[in-house]
Order: C-alpha cells, then sequence, then structure tokens
C-alpha cells in the first residue's frame, strides 16, 4: 500500500505506520494480540508472553508479507515455531478455532467475529499506530480533501 502511495498508484492509504517520505495522518493505536483457541491455559493466566510464539505451533498470517507481526518477531529476535501458513486472516482464525495453534495479529483485525477464538494482549506489550498515508506536497482531489478534513473533525471529537 506505502510503494502504490508513493507511486501514485493511490492518493491515500490506511496502513500501519511505516518510515516513509509520505504524509502521516494518524487515526489510532492498535495493540497487538494473540489468537489463542477456547480452552487454552493463557486465557486464565490473561495474556499471551510473546516467547509463547516460539513454543506453540504458529499459524503464520500472510508469511511473505510485511506485516506487523513479522516486525514485531524481527524486532525482537524470535522465531515462531511455524506449523501453517495462511494468507487469509479467516482461515488463521479458523486454524485457531481448530485448536491446531496460535497466531499474532493487530487488535483490530478480528473485528466482530464471533466463535470459539480469543484475543488476548501479548506481553511485553506491542502497539502499532494506525494511520492514513497521502504523498507530501501533493495537489488534493476535492473529494480526498473533504474526506481527510472530516478524518481529522472525528478524531477531535
Amino acid at each position: 500500500m506505502t510503494q502504490a502511495v508513493l507511486d501514485h498508484e493511490a492518493d491515500v492509504a490506511i496502513v500501519s505506520q511505516r518510515p516513509a517520505r509520505l504524509k502521516w495522518t494518524p487515526l489510532r493505536d492498535d495493540p497487538m494480540v494473540a489468537w489463542v483457541p477456547e480452552g487454552s491455559p493463557y486465557i486464565e493466566q490473561g495474556y499471551v508472553p510473546v516467547d509463547a510464539f516460539a513454543e506453540e505451533p504458529f499459524i503464520d498470517p500472510y508469511p511473505e508479507e510485511d506485516t506487523d507481526t513479522h516486525h514485531l518477531l524481527r524486532s525482537i529476535g524470535l522465531t515462531p515455531n511455524t506449523k501453517y501458513e495462511v494468507n487469509d486472516t479467516y482461515a488463521a482464525y479458523c486454524l485457531v478455532e481448530a485448536g491446531l495453534g496460535i497466531t499474532l495479529t493487530n487488535g483490530i483485525t478480528m473485528g466482530d467475529w464471533s466463535g470459539r477464538v480469543i484475543a488476548l494482549p501479548i506481553r511485553p506489550e506491542n502497539i502499532i499506530s494506525i494511520g492514513m498515508i497521502t504523498p507530501e506536497n501533493y495537489d488534493m482531489s476535492p473529494a480526498l480533501r473533504m474526506f481527510m478534513r472530516f478524518i481529522h473533525l472525528s478524531s477531535q471529537m
């Protein structure tokens, strides 16, 4: 998404913050969370220690992509115990629900899915900034300018 904005293939994108020569408009902070199946011992503990991803069967969402999951794991030098790789968040959810492993993802990803998967905080906590990117010194279309004004006003409430 970032590259599409840099290449002027897109006027705006909503992404997690990455270093780039783009205008950043923050929207919200989003904690990274672990998805565990019902009955997991981590539920009683109330969180998942990041070291658990090296021990427990790990479901790797979007293994070839530049994701917040991979950024976090690399930043702490942790190699997960990958048992499954999927290119769909709902597929990861279903594998966790089936008791085949745990995964790590942005908190916002789960949305309002209902099932037998519990999202738990990780320890240490990791917060991702989600926002909009646009090219710097960019003459926005009237529609995009109005949308950006709406986002700015909404964030003031």
